[in-house]
């Protein structure tokens, strides 16, 4: 298993079910997509999507605008 999987299978975690992608985090996810250092798989609108660019984004240490998305990167760190 390589890196972009082992990182989609952390973001497919049953403690991640519940965390939805808002319409207003939409377009700094897509952002995001481009910025992270491993490849995402699926689309920026999936939730395991919103949770792997999370995990990147927590481990790059970068900077998050949203309310929800810096709440949402607290629970996935």
């Amino acid at each position: 298993m390589n890196i972009i999987d082992m990182l989609w299978l952390f973001a497919l975690s049953v403690e991640f079910q519940q965390i939805p992608v808002w319409e207003n985090e939409k377009l700094e996810l897509q952002k995001f997509i481009d910025w992270v250092p491993i490849p995402v798989k699926g689309s920026f609108d999936e939730a395991a999507t919103k949770i792997n660019v999370l995990l990147q984004a927590y481990i790059s240490k970068f900077e998050l605008q949203g309310y929800e998305l810096n709440s949402d990167l607290v629970y996935v760190s």
